[in-house]
């Protein structure tokens, strides 16, 4: 970005000896010599795309929320996490935390606990509520999901905050799909996944349990009434194993459902568990999924798909960048625009990672360019071991905010300017300024002579460079 130098140019002209000073002097300024036009390289100043963000199939800036916490600003760090992702507390709990693999930091001495200060957060809005965010301008269309599952909702979300109206069908007679299926209460206690889905049903969505397509009303019946329908039943089969004559057998899906739904099983005698230990990654893998495009789109015309259904891994994470690809795909559909053009608007990494918040806004927080580890310069930081760790979260234990923002002030918050002002103190030719909206700084570039301290000088890797063409 180039600003109005504060300093005009000024060119001195004497008509006569007497106009001169009596002994040599400076009464001008240097700006009239532009040293800029000596450089073959030059820098650039712009944000580039975190590792841990990239790392997230869920698409959460994740570099920006831990800023906010890391100020002590949980409201605002929160409700940027939630602009992405609606299940802080949820994934707090059952995410496998790619994102923490992908930390620079851990590099250096150990990965941030981002897991944990997602849970943090996520129990922080449980707590103490988290006003909804439903579109001021309501769309005419109307946009039938069908099921209730991570996917769906996360879909149903985000497309109820653009403003559509969304019918939520769902066979069984409650919400959650494999949130109340898969998953152990002690892993995932049934109130926060209750009280993350009733945060979205409060966006206006209309909601129909005990309803099951194909049965109780009819896929034809569903296209007439809605401009577009979005399959997301989930993955609802499980392998079969034989069992010996007198021995009572269950598929991981049945036990977890007798055990963790219904609540009235009593166990006795000896149990024994065959193959995985982590049934909801791993141990559905017998039901067809149906083909789509990247974003979720089917063959059928005003027919879209997410979730387990499609060619995702099984995991929460996955499942909600599946919902958030089929929200965007479907607003686009209805607003007649090309949703594979958006794609590298919204990308974040290199992977099927998007944002929402560069969808609804237009606007790219960074370059798509991730940031690794031999990028930053690590003489401006100091190890420090973590703060926060998810065995700390034992049943009843209360987590300290300061612990939290402790852990937060470990981010690296790698290829992103925290104006640490290293640029603008080291440049020899005083040609970086700050901004006057102190949103970073400027490059004056007739007077950058390519020395590239800054881009050397820069702990984040936010400065880079490029050549120049004379």
């Amino acid at each position: 970005m180039k600003e109005k130098d504060e300093d005009e140019i000024k060119v001195v002209v004497y008509h006569s000896e007497k106009e001169m000073p009596p002994v040599p002097m400076s009464v001008a300024n240097t700006l009239y010599n532009k040293t800029g036009t000596w450089k073959y390289v030059q820098p650039i100043y712009q944000n580039r795309t975190p590792p841990c963000n990239a790392g997230c199939p869920a698409g959460e800036d994740i570099e920006g929320w831990l800023s906010l916490v890391g100020k002590g600003e949980f409201l605002e760090a929160l409700q940027l996490l939630l602009s992405e992702n609606p299940f802080p507390a949820i994934c707090g709990r059952i995410c496998y935390h790619p994102c923490e693999k992908a930390c620079n930091r851990g590099k250096f001495d150990q990965p941030l606990s981002i897991n944990s200060v997602e849970r943090f957060l996520g129990d922080y809005g449980i707590k103490q509520g988290v006003p909804t965010s439903i579109s001021a301008e309501r769309k005419k269309e109307r946009v039938a999901i069908i099921g209730s599952g991570p996917a769906g909702l996360t879909s149903a979300y985000h497309l109820a905050n653009m403003g559509y109206y969304i019918t939520l069908f769902e066979a069984s007679d409650r919400l959650g799909g494999s949130l109340i299926k898969k998953y152990s209460r002690e892993r995932l206690p049934a109130e926060v996944v209750e009280a993350e889905t009733e945060r979205i049903i409060k966006n206006g969505i209309e909601v129909r349990v005990g309803t099951k397509v194909g049965y109780d009303i009819s896929l034809e019946n569903l296209r007439r009434e809605y401009q577009a329908i979005l399959l997301a039943t989930g993955d609802q089969k499980s392998t079969i194993l034989k069992a010996d004559k007198g021995k009572a057998l269950l598929s991981g899906l049945e036990f977890l459902e007798d055990t963790g739904v219904k609540w009235g099983v009593k166990l006795e005698g000896g149990i024994t568990i065959v193959g995985e230990r982590h049934i909801a990654e791993k141990e559905i893998k017998s039901t067809p999924r149906i083909m789509t495009d990247p974003m979720g789109a089917t063959h059928e015309k005003g027919v879209f798909a997410c979730g387990d259904i499609t060619f995702i891994p099984r995991a929460i994470n996955h499942e909600v960048g599946s919902g958030k690809r089929a929200a965007m795909a479907i607003d686009s559909y209805l607003r007649g625009e090309d949703v594979e053009k958006k794609l590298e608007l919204v990308k974040v990494g290199q992977g099927e990672t998007v944002s929402m918040r560069s969808y609804i806004t237009g606007v790219v927080k960074w370059v798509n360019k991730t940031v690794s580890f031999d990028d930053l310069n690590l003489d401006y930081f100091e190890e420090k071991p973590r703060f926060l760790a998810p065995e700390m979260f034992a049943k009843g234990a209360i987590i300290k905010d300061e612990i939290t923002i402790q852990e937060a002030e470990r981010c690296f918050h790698c290829g992103v300017c925290t104006q640490c002002d290293n640029c603008y103190i080291y440049c020899p030719d005083l040609a970086i300024h700050r901004r006057k909206d102190s949103k970073g700084y400027w490059i004056n570039y007739d007077y950058c002579k390519g020395c590239l301290i800054c881009v050397h000088e820069c702990p984040r890797n936010a400065m880079s460079y490029e050549g120049v063409v004379k």
